[in-house]
């Protein structure tokens, strides 16, 4: 009897501990899989973040020496030559070769101007305004912004290129768009060539040319060579003319209260010119 009643005891804390033993293990597996799925989530994001950098940045960025800090995406990349000299020369001087890149990060404000702050061998002391630093990485003076108020949590870099390796022609113009007829009479002072991470993404080239005299003329003469062509409009106010050829969106303004002749041409970063 006795003998009887001691196995129904050893039955019962053998079951309480296949009980408890399979409640601890599907505990710490259930912990495993939150943990697995976690880091997996970490490296889905992860692998996002690194394809979009790498769709969106412009070969020849030194990313090495000035990183988008905390970077989530890119949301466009430029890079300009100016050499107007109505411009005004400032620490970053002129003419100039530069780019300009805005990005969405995970950092604050203060978190993203101390981070490049600490990158810089030197500042620009005269110039401090609370929602941006200026200074030099390395050989290259860059810009860095962070306005706190914008829906995305954009940050802001301009990255300038030192003043000898400064270059007239547009480095990444090597496949230039001839779809628009530049008359000989204009003068350019900037060009700029970028990726904008919009539509599913798109490329674009922007100049801007010194106003000349006969620009009526002109501005006739385009009217009657283009006024045929796709999705072609013209706001003689605002002076904007717009039109299609081929997968190139164009936009040609004639700016009267700059005294500039703008022009801006777009298409997706998936299609041949």
């Amino acid at each position: 009897m006795h003998n009887k009643k001691y196995w129904l005891i050893a039955l019962l804390f053998l079951f309480v501990g296949i009980v408890i033993f399979g409640v601890l293990f599907q505990t710490r597996r259930s912990k495993n899989t939150l943990s697995l799925q976690g880091t997996q989530k970490e490296n889905d994001s992860t692998s996002a973040r690194k394809s979009n950098e790498k769709t969106f940045m412009l070969e020849g960025y030194p990313l090495q020496d000035v990183p988008l800090y905390k970077s989530m995406s890119v949301s466009s990349i430029k890079y300009f030559v100016n050499d107007d000299p109505a411009s005004f020369a400032d620490y970053f001087g002129k003419p100039v070769n530069y780019y300009n890149v805005v990005f969405e990060t995970e950092a604050n404000p203060e978190e993203l101007l101390e981070y490049y702050r600490s990158l810089m061998t030197e500042t620009n002391e005269e110039f401090v305004p609370e929602d941006q630093v200026q200074g030099r990485i390395g050989k290259y003076r860059v810009s860095a912004s962070h306005y706190g108020n914008n829906p995305k949590n954009y940050a802001y870099l301009q990255v300038y290129l030192p003043a000898e390796e400064y270059q007239e022609k547009n480095r990444y113009y090597q496949e230039y768009p001839n779809v628009v007829e530049i008359q000989p009479n204009w003068v350019e002072h900037e060009t700029s060539f970028g990726y904008l991470n919009q539509k599913g993404g798109e490329v674009e080239y922007t100049q801007y040319f010194a106003m000349p005299e006969n620009i009526d003329q002109q501005i006739k003469e385009f009217e009657t060579k283009y006024q045929s062509s796709p999705e072609y409009s013209f706001n003689s106010e605002t002076g904007d003319m717009t039109w299609k050829n081929g997968v190139w969106k164009i936009n040609l303004s004639f700016s009267h209260d700059h005294g500039r002749v703008y022009l801006m041409m777009r298409k997706p970063m998936d299609t041949q010119p």
